[in-house]
């Protein structure tokens, strides 16, 4: 349920948290840099709520990275995926993604 999106920098991934909050989803970053949007979903989260979720995520990667393909800032949307970093821990060499996590919330309407 532990999932992590590496931005290529804090900057993006703060805008994409921005666009995420306007649509009542409450996600945070963290990393070196705030480069990452960490998320971690109750156990108790039902399958309709993570797929909402999820959606919302999509929808709000989508809107900035047309804002700044149209701004000029970027050039595709691979312009401004992260560069791969080695993993530090060999416990993460595995089938596990490292990353540092928190949970997020969705709003009820």
């Amino acid at each position: 349920m532990m999932q992590g999106l590496v931005c290529r920098d804090g900057e993006l991934a703060e805008e994409i948290t921005k666009a995420a909050f306007k649509r009542k989803l409450v996600i945070e970053t963290s990393g070196a840099d705030d480069q990452v949007i960490k998320t971690l979903c109750p156990l108790t989260v039902s399958e309709e709520e993570l797929h909402h979720a999820m959606d919302v995520i999509k929808e709000s990667v989508a809107e900035v990275m047309k804002d700044r393909i149209k701004r000029g800032d970027a050039h595709s949307v691979s312009s401004l995926a992260a560069e791969p970093r080695p993993c530090r821990s060999p416990r993460a060499a595995g089938a596990f993604p490292l990353f540092p996590f928190q949970r997020f919330r969705i709003f009820r309407r």
